[in-house]
């Protein structure tokens, strides 16, 4: 059964105030997409200038770092610069108070007394001369040194080689200090009994060389240098022997750094 429509009535008031709800709600969501599309832009805009923001300050990090690694840098230059310096100053100061010692010149007109330990009667010498002598129950041996360089020297061991290091003899130094331009004497004593006597006896015998090492430093004891005297037998020597060259060694070096030319 059909309603009746009466021609020419009325429009009902709810038709008009559903459509205009829509309208106003579909103009509420516009504006608020609206509000929300230009929040959204503020933002990105913002967040864009924070992002150069950040940018300029990783660059100006960036910028100090690289100065603080060139300072550095160049702190390290300059240390090292100073290293070399202070290097070059301690090798002029060691070279101002280095110690060498050398042979001593012989002397024909001067006579010198010599004391050899445990033995009560000395033996005449020329100053300056190397005396070696074999007798019936000792051998001995004095070598005269002198301290050509310009500090003084200490001396810290004495050896006596004979191709290769023996027991060390009774040495007495005289003196064991010795001062720029002074000299000294180095007198061993080996006694008979002594392990190496026999060998060493037989090598003087047989005129063959031998050499006396000293090892020593200077005052503030630095600088340890060696200082090896080889004896060679000479005919025209007061005693037949004499020293016939020196070496000059640091004392974990393979070879000399300087020597004397020989003298025969």
């Amino acid at each position: 059964m059909h309603a009746l429509v009466v021609a020419g009535a009325d429009p009902s008031p709810w038709e008009f105030g559903w459509e205009g709800l829509v309208a106003i709600g579909t103009l509420l969501l516009a504006l608020a997409t609206g509000g929300l599309a230009l929040s959204t832009r503020n933002l990105a805009r913002k967040t864009a200038e924070e992002v150069k923001h950040s940018g300029r300050l990783v660059e100006e990090s960036q910028r100090q770092a690289e100065a603080a690694i060139n300072q550095a840098t160049a702190t390290q230059a300059a240390l090292a610069e100073a290293r070399k310096q202070t290097n070059i100053s301690e090798q002029t100061l060691n070279a101002q108070i280095r110690p060498v010692l050398v042979d001593v010149p012989f002397e024909a007109g001067i006579n010198e007394r010599l004391s050899f330990p445990g033995r009560d009667k000395s033996v005449i010498s020329r100053r300056g001369a190397v005396v070696v002598s074999v007798g019936d129950g000792d051998v001995l041996i004095s070598v005269p040194i002198r301290n050509a360089g310009v500090g003084l020297a200490m001396i810290r061991g004495i050896s006596l080689e004979i191709g290769t290091p023996i027991a060390p003899p009774d040495v007495s130094i005289m003196p064991t200090n010795i001062g720029p331009g002074e000299r000294g004497r180095l007198n061993f004593r080996m006694e008979q009994g002594h392990n190496a006597y026999a060998t060493l006896a037989k090598l003087l015998a047989r005129k063959q060389s031998l050499s006396v090492v000293v090892a020593y430093s200077d005052l503030a004891g630095r600088q340890l240098t060696l200082s090896r005297y080889d004896l060679y037998h000479r005919e025209r020597a007061l005693s037949g022997w004499d020293v016939r060259q020196v070496h000059l060694q640091e004392p974990d070096a393979d070879l000399p750094y300087a020597g004397s030319a020989p003298t025969f």
